[in-house]
């Protein structure tokens, strides 16, 4: 009897379990479960779906996220039948479209297409796209024409999200209308787009009154001389310019609740911010790679002739970053890279006549070559943070035969315009935190840190990891350097890797 009742718990136990794996299965799960994860696949393979069971034949249908990517297409047919795969696509895309539940709003369309996909049948869709109540649309273009939308997507009330992409090997010059009227769009990106028209970006941003996210990442501005970006409502604005152009504009910036800015490409561009007193991240990334490739073709010839050619551009690329850094004193965390720095400490005069507060600043992180130059500047910017608690540092260590020439003509240049006498000392009082990487122990990176040990009050923690370059007999020196500091700074924590 007792065996039979064991036997008989032990089968309930066993279909209880058999019970919750079926319930566990993604056939069971609620409809709207499994339309979310399906909105993460490609529609190629969410269609797959309808030969699963009955209850999934027409599931697909429902889907308000819609994906599409010709590359899943690419696969079936040779290069010398690109005609077929190209009708492939563009059907599938047609017959998702026709097929689907006409009573359920689209809410993404994202498609990436190549330079096979017929423009016609692209505007068909984003039509049909925008019919169905489109919020966000997504387009992805591997092609080397202009890219040309149609005109209704930029009255579509329904569109909060666009986002333009071009993949092809030169920028896709995007044609803009003169008047938009987006009134629900926040969120706004063009990637390796070129413009051509001065007003045309100013006009499509003041018909979309909400606009928080705003992205010109690898763009290209050559065209334009002037560009107004004025928007109440922009919290996120990312200006990274296409170097390989010779784009010489000048930004004026009006966002007044501007939250996070990065701003990258050639110093050559001019900027001119108005006021942010909501800026909590800043990001200056600027470069000079033309002018770096022009003193590369003097160095090995002519010295003085690389030299009077990094002259001829210090002072006005000096005066242009101060004038950035000078907007963005309300900031709470704020980056430079590495030119940023150099440049903008590369005319002692105009650094000695500027003084700004950086009254809200927590968080500084650079990455730096560790020039006089550079620590000049970082002093500067650590003397006029009251408040900076946090200090991060990445250090550049030249190893290519290009990058010695320049760190030897940069470094000389600067010793002899600036000199090495004493820097005034000055207390940091709620600095806590050090980290620092790629550390050598050239002399420049180990005064610089002596002087933190010293002056940072309320240091806590230095975090050092070493350079791979660093051999261990300069590792063993630097240490013991290092060690010496601590020994009127007892109570900071230092940890070397």
């Amino acid at each position: 009897m007792m065996e039979r009742n064991t036997k008989e718990r032990k089968k309930s136990n066993d279909e209880d379990s058999t019970r919750e794996v079926k319930d566990m299965l993604i056939s069971n799960l609620p409809h709207h479960i499994i339309l979310h994860i399906l909105s993460f696949l490609d529609m190629k393979h969410v269609v797959r779906t309808s030969i699963l069971s009955r209850r999934w034949r027409h599931l697909w249908k429902s889907l308000q996220y819609l994906n599409f990517d010709h590359n899943l297409f690419s696969s079936f047919y040779s290069i010398g039948q690109r005609s077929r795969r190209e009708q492939s696509f563009t059907n599938f895309v047609s017959r998702v479209l026709l097929l689907r539940n006409h009573t359920t709003d689209i809410v993404k369309f994202n498609i990436s297409c190549d330079e096979h996909c017929c423009v016609d049948s692209l505007a068909t869709w984003i039509l049909v796209a925008i019919s169905y109540n489109i919020q966000e649309l997504q387009l992805q273009a591997f092609r080397d024409i202009d890219i040309r939308l149609p005109r209704e997507i930029y009255t579509c009330n329904s569109l909060q999200t666009l986002k333009l992409k071009s993949n092809s090997f030169r920028l896709s010059a995007l044609t803009l209308p003169g008047s938009v009227s987006l009134p629900l769009l926040k969120y706004l990106s063009f990637e390796s787009i070129s413009f051509m028209n001065d007003k045309s970006i100013s006009n499509f941003l003041s018909g979309c009154p909400v606009l928080e996210n705003l992205f010109f990442d690898y763009c290209n501005f050559r065209p334009l001389k002037y560009l107004l970006i004025s928007s109440l409502q922009l919290k996120e604005l990312v200006i990274d310019t296409d170097d390989d152009y010779d784009s010489e504009c000048h930004f004026k910036i009006d966002t007044p609740n501007l939250k996070y800015f990065r701003c990258g490409g050639s110093m050559r561009n001019e900027y001119t911010l108005l006021d942010m007193p909501s800026l909590d991240k800043a990001n200056i990334g600027m470069r000079i790679e033309d002018e770096i490739y022009i003193m590369y073709d003097h160095m090995e010839t002519d010295i003085a002739m690389a030299m009077s050619i990094l002259r001829s551009f210090r002072e006005e690329y000096a005066q242009r970053m101060m004038k950035i850094l000078r907007s963005l004193g309300k900031a709470k965390a704020l980056t430079l890279s590495p030119w940023t720095l150099e440049f903008a400490s590369g005319a002692p005069a105009v650094l000695e006549q500027v003084h700004i507060p950086f009254c809200n600043l927590r968080c500084l992180r650079l990455t730096t070559m560790c020039s006089t130059a550079s620590l000049r500047l970082i002093r500067y910017l650590l003397e006029n943070s009251p408040i900076i608690e946090a200090l991060v540092m990445e250090l550049m260590q030249q190893c290519c035969p290009s990058d010695i020439r320049r760190t030897l003509v940069m470094k000389s240049f600067y010793s002899r315009s600036i000199g090495r006498g004493s820097e005034p000392e000055f207390t940091l009082c709620h600095l806590k935190s050090v980290e620092i990487s790629n550390f050598l122990g050239c002399e420049n990176e180990l005064r610089f840190l002596k002087f933190l040990m010293k002056n940072a009050t309320k240091l806590e923690k230095v975090i050092i990891t070493s350079s791979n370059q660093a051999t261990v007999r300069q590792k063993m020196k630097w240490r013991k350097k290092i060690k010496s500091f601590l020994h009127d700074s007892p109570h900071i924590m230092t940890v070397v890797t």
